[in-house]
């Protein structure tokens, strides 16, 4: 059984980060134009290159909010500078620790929507992570008609139109959670395998059937966002321990 008190706290000066944990961060993302400098001074020059071209500073601000918490969290996970941590992306685009910090075997994963981002960081397992505002304007019942299972889309539309919306994204943030956490793009379709749809349910498993047969099951958790937000947290080997932090 997992332990997971739910309860975010305040992130500590130093933080072993383990096999038997899955460190959580929640981070708003609401920085004001004049602390963006602050967290300017811990990107990358690609990144700080990247900043510049959102024509909005709105999403501007969010983008240097999300990558500077996550590189600070990465410096606490591995004891390297957050202006000096190396970040490459893969083929399929899950980002992974290089340079210095490749040999840690530290692996992290982030997501962020309008106003949060949520952070993952472990050790020696491939997680994923997702975060979706419900607040959102998209047509909930057609996406689940072209990307969900039958089972799933059936499930969802036979609900009251005012519980749609919180089971669309419970479902839509545990699937992305999943593939995130493979982390070979889109291999397996979204209507591939069966997750959960009630947004009440803390935790819930998957399978995910490869072409040769083998099957791999995936557990996946729903995350204490508010009653703004519905995130979703994807893993394979059981930790001991979900910690949450902000």
């Amino acid at each position: 059984m997992v332990k997971n008190s739910s309860a975010w706290l305040t992130t500590p000066a130093s933080l072993e980060i383990s096999s038997m944990t899955i460190d959580v961060w929640r981070c708003p993302l609401d920085l004001a134009a004049d602390q963006s400098d602050k967290f300017n001074k811990c990107l990358s020059e690609q990144e700080r290159h990247r900043a510049k071209q959102f024509r909005f500073g709105g999403k501007r601000y969010q983008f240097v909010t999300t990558r500077a918490r996550l590189r600070q969290c990465l410096s606490l996970a591995t004891g390297i500078r957050a202006s000096e941590i190396e970040i490459e992306v893969s083929a399929s685009g899950k980002p992974f620790l290089a340079g210095k910090a490749h040999s840690s075997d530290v692996q992290f994963n982030v997501s962020h929507t309008d106003g949060l981002a949520l952070i993952a960081i472990t050790r020696g397992q491939a997680i994923g992570i997702d975060v979706e505002s419900l607040e959102q304007s998209v047509q909930h019942t057609r996406l689940a008609e072209n990307y969900f299972s039958a089972k799933e889309k059936n499930t969802i539309a036979a609900l009251p139109s005012e519980q749609v919306p919180a089971s669309f994204f419970a479902c839509w943030t545990r699937k992305e959670a999943v593939l995130k956490a493979i982390g070979t793009g889109i291999v397996h379709g979204l209507d591939s395998f069966d997750v959960a749809t009630e947004p009440q349910i803390t935790h819930c498993q998957t399978e995910l059937h490869s072409e040769d047969g083998s099957v791999d099951t995936w557990c996946v958790e729903t995350l204490p966002c508010g009653a703004e937000f519905l995130g979703a947290l994807a893993y394979q080997k059981q930790p001991v321990e979900i910690r949450y932090w902000y």
